[in-house]
């Protein structure tokens, strides 16, 4: 399975956290090292999944009374070979002096599609923005840019940032970061959480030590990076319906680790 990379959309707004910020006299706290830029992303692994229910267009029949036709089912975009990605938070920490910049959360553009026409080639939707992926125009075969047709393209939406906007950080406990968000074109709450700690051991500063423990929702699959390297991924076991659904469950789905690893300085 080839897997995506949910961080490109977000890099561009990181870019500044690397500007010198003076502090007191000539120097700046960017000289200081080690320093960790820090990423986490969940994203869909796969082209497409399959939505909770059927799509239906309203019209209104011979007799004046409004009828439901089903087209097909709800198909909803995934993240794989697209770079885009659910959600994601990402910082630049430099825990001896306890300095946090760059601070960067948002969720990905949802799209969904009607199993009625999509996709198009059979097998993989064809779909690429125009511009920014939130507002821009799309093209491609399934894009005809008419909204709840159940045809080719249906729907599109954005999650409430506000659900993970959370980040703290003691030289105690390390960096905490965590969140929760769902699909905002349908009512099934906030099934994607995590909770994010990190704990920097840098007595060495060439080779700093990281005791990172993270609790997440079973889907969809989770990644974090720190200074561009993968420190923790996670897979779902499948893309189905059944096992997305099972994940929906408040009691059930919740993944849990704790890993220690050497990480690159910066």
């Amino acid at each position: 399975m080839t897997k995506s990379n949910p961080f490109s959309n977000a890099r561009s707004s990181q870019s500044s956290s690397a500007a010198a910020q003076a502090t007191s006299g000539t120097s700046t706290w960017t000289t200081i090292t080690p320093r960790f830029s820090i990423q986490y992303a969940s994203y869909i692994p796969v082209d497409h999944v399959r939505g909770p229910r059927p799509c239906l267009v309203t019209a209104t029949g011979l007799g004046g009374e409004q009828e439901a036709e089903v087209r097909g089912w709800l198909l909803y975009k995934g993240d794989a070979n697209r770079s885009t990605y659910r959600t994601t938070q990402s910082l630049l920490l430099i825990p001896d002096v306890g300095v946090m910049d760059g601070w960067y959360a948002r969720a990905g553009a949802t799209r969904n599609y009607s199993t009625y026409n999509s996709p198009a080639n059979g097998s993989t939707l064809s779909t690429e923005s125009t511009g920014d992926p939130w507002i821009a125009p799309y093209i491609g075969a399934d894009e005809d840019n008419v909204q709840y047709d159940c045809s080719h393209w249906n729907d599109k939406g954005e999650a409430d940032n506000s659900t993970f906007q959370n980040h703290t950080f003691s030289q105690a406990s390390g960096l905490n970061i965590f969140g929760y968000g769902g699909n905002p074109l349908e009512q099934l709450g906030d099934y994607i959480r995590w909770n994010a700690t990190f704990k920097f051991n840098d007595t060495d500063p060439s080779n700093p030590m990281l005791t990172l423990s993270v609790t997440h929702s079973c889907y969809p699959a989770h990644i974090i990076k720190i200074n561009g390297k993968t420190v923790y991924e996670w897979q779902p076991p499948n893309n189905s319906f059944p096992y997305i659904a099972s994940c929906l469950l408040s009691t059930v789905g919740q993944i849990n680790n704790i890993v220690t690893m050497d990480v690159p300085a910066y």
